[in-house]
């Protein structure tokens, strides 16, 4: 299995996947929950990379090479999709058919859906 992050494009040339700046901003999402903590003084703040797709979607499932899965470029919503990747990863490794609804993202989601009509 392929899971490379931003750099997986390195190890896969074919791959449409590039590095992009990715922020860390708490204070939003705090402010929501607790007001208040608008004023408090400003909170830490991190970057590092994010791995993306042209259209910001990620790779999943078959690859160009034989027995190789993917599961990368999934930009910011790498946290967000963590388990059923997990999941659609583990039943396509096991030979196991993947629930409905994951089977549709390995349609949606292939690594060459750029060029294949």
């Amino acid at each position: 299995m392929l899971c490379s992050g931003a750099w997986s494009a390195q190890l896969l040339p074919e791959l449409q996947i590039a590095p992009v700046k990715g922020q860390i901003t708490l204070k939003q999402g705090l402010t929501a929950l607790l007001p208040e903590a608008a004023e408090w003084p400003p909170m830490e703040r991190w970057w590092g990379f994010r791995p993306c797709t042209p259209d910001e979607g990620p790779l999943l499932g078959a690859s160009a090479i034989e027995g190789l899965l993917l599961a990368c470029g999934h930009h910011r919503n790498g946290v967000l999709m963590a388990s059923a990747t997990a999941e659609l990863i583990a039943d396509l490794a096991s030979g196991l058919e993947p629930h409905s609804d994951l089977a549709a993202l390995v349609g949606q989601f292939r690594w060459d859906r750029w060029t294949t009509p």
